[in-house]
Protein backbone atom coordinates (compact mmCIF):
# COMPACT_ATOMS: atom_id res chain seq x y z
CA UNK A 1 0.00 0.00 0.00
CA UNK A 2 1.05 3.55 -0.74
CA UNK A 3 -0.25 6.99 0.13
CA UNK A 4 -0.26 9.34 -2.86
CA UNK A 5 0.19 13.05 -2.14
CA UNK A 6 -0.16 15.64 -4.90
CA UNK A 7 3.16 17.39 -4.17
CA UNK A 8 5.73 17.83 -1.40
CA UNK A 9 4.84 20.52 1.10
CA UNK A 10 6.71 20.73 4.38
CA UNK A 11 3.83 22.61 6.05
CA UNK A 12 1.98 19.31 6.46
CA UNK A 13 3.05 16.52 8.81
CA UNK A 14 2.42 13.21 7.07
CA UNK A 15 3.79 11.07 9.90
CA UNK A 16 0.34 9.69 10.82
CA UNK A 17 -0.47 8.97 7.15
CA UNK A 18 2.50 6.58 7.01
CA UNK A 19 0.38 4.09 8.97
CA UNK A 20 -1.52 3.56 5.68
CA UNK A 21 1.55 2.99 3.51
CA UNK A 22 4.63 4.52 1.94
CA UNK A 23 4.28 8.25 1.14
CA UNK A 24 4.79 8.98 -2.57
CA UNK A 25 4.43 12.28 -4.39
CA UNK A 26 2.69 12.51 -7.75
CA UNK A 27 4.68 15.63 -8.62
CA UNK A 28 8.30 15.97 -7.47
CA UNK A 29 8.06 19.72 -6.75
CA UNK A 30 5.26 22.07 -5.68
CA UNK A 31 3.31 23.68 -8.52
CA UNK A 32 1.42 26.96 -8.13
CA UNK A 33 -2.35 26.33 -8.32
CA UNK A 34 -2.69 28.84 -11.18
CA UNK A 35 -0.74 26.40 -13.38
CA UNK A 36 -3.66 24.00 -13.61
CA UNK A 37 -2.45 22.37 -16.84
CA UNK A 38 0.86 21.48 -15.17
CA UNK A 39 -0.99 19.97 -12.21
CA UNK A 40 -3.20 17.86 -14.50
CA UNK A 41 -0.18 16.63 -16.48
CA UNK A 42 1.90 16.05 -13.35
CA UNK A 43 -0.82 14.02 -11.62
CA UNK A 44 -1.63 12.00 -14.73
CA UNK A 45 2.01 11.19 -15.50
CA UNK A 46 2.95 10.60 -11.86
CA UNK A 47 0.09 8.15 -11.30
CA UNK A 48 0.95 6.27 -14.49
CA UNK A 49 4.70 6.19 -13.76
CA UNK A 50 4.11 4.84 -10.25
CA UNK A 51 1.33 2.43 -11.32
CA UNK A 52 -1.36 3.90 -9.05
CA UNK A 53 -3.77 1.15 -7.97
CA UNK A 54 -7.13 2.43 -6.67
CA UNK A 55 -7.83 -0.91 -5.01
CA UNK A 56 -4.81 -0.78 -2.70
CA UNK A 57 -3.41 2.77 -2.75
CA UNK A 58 -4.68 5.76 -0.79
CA UNK A 59 -4.97 9.38 -1.90
CA UNK A 60 -4.06 11.90 0.79
CA UNK A 61 -6.25 15.00 0.64
CA UNK A 62 -3.51 17.28 1.97
CA UNK A 63 -2.01 20.27 0.21
CA UNK A 64 -3.17 23.29 -1.73
CA UNK A 65 -6.93 22.94 -2.17
CA UNK A 66 -6.89 23.60 -5.92
CA UNK A 67 -4.17 21.03 -6.54
CA UNK A 68 -5.90 18.44 -4.33
CA UNK A 69 -9.17 19.00 -6.22
CA UNK A 70 -7.41 18.56 -9.56
CA UNK A 71 -5.67 15.41 -8.26
CA UNK A 72 -8.99 13.87 -7.19
CA UNK A 73 -10.63 14.77 -10.51
CA UNK A 74 -7.80 13.34 -12.60
CA UNK A 75 -7.57 10.12 -10.58
CA UNK A 76 -11.35 9.62 -10.69
CA UNK A 77 -11.41 10.10 -14.46
CA UNK A 78 -8.40 7.84 -15.08
CA UNK A 79 -8.87 5.06 -12.53
CA UNK A 80 -12.56 4.68 -11.87
CA UNK A 81 -15.30 6.04 -9.77
CA UNK A 82 -14.08 5.03 -6.29
CA UNK A 83 -10.97 6.24 -4.45
CA UNK A 84 -9.63 5.40 -1.02
CA UNK A 85 -8.75 8.74 0.56
CA UNK A 86 -7.15 9.99 3.75
CA UNK A 87 -8.45 13.15 5.39
CA UNK A 88 -6.64 14.90 8.23
CA UNK A 89 -8.70 15.31 11.40
CA UNK A 90 -7.35 18.36 13.28
CA UNK A 91 -8.88 17.50 16.66
CA UNK A 92 -7.17 14.11 16.86
CA UNK A 93 -4.16 14.95 14.63
CA UNK A 94 -4.75 11.74 12.72
CA UNK A 95 -5.61 10.79 9.17
CA UNK A 96 -8.93 9.03 8.72
CA UNK A 97 -9.97 6.85 5.83
CA UNK A 98 -12.76 8.09 3.57
CA UNK A 99 -14.07 6.36 0.47
CA UNK A 100 -15.14 8.70 -2.29
CA UNK A 101 -17.53 6.95 -4.67
CA UNK A 102 -19.00 9.06 -7.45
CA UNK A 103 -21.72 6.48 -8.05
CA UNK A 104 -22.87 6.46 -4.43
CA UNK A 105 -26.50 7.13 -3.70
CA UNK A 106 -25.89 7.89 -0.03
CA UNK A 107 -27.85 10.79 1.45
CA UNK A 108 -26.06 14.12 1.66
CA UNK A 109 -24.02 14.31 4.84
CA UNK A 110 -23.62 10.54 5.22
CA UNK A 111 -20.08 9.27 5.70
CA UNK A 112 -18.89 6.31 3.66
Amino acid sequence: MRVFVVEPNHRYDLTQAKAYGEIVYLMPVPVHPSNTDWVVIGVREGAKRMAFDPLSDYVCMTGQATNVAIMLSVLHSQYGRTLKCLMFHPLTSTYQERIICLDAEAPIGAQT
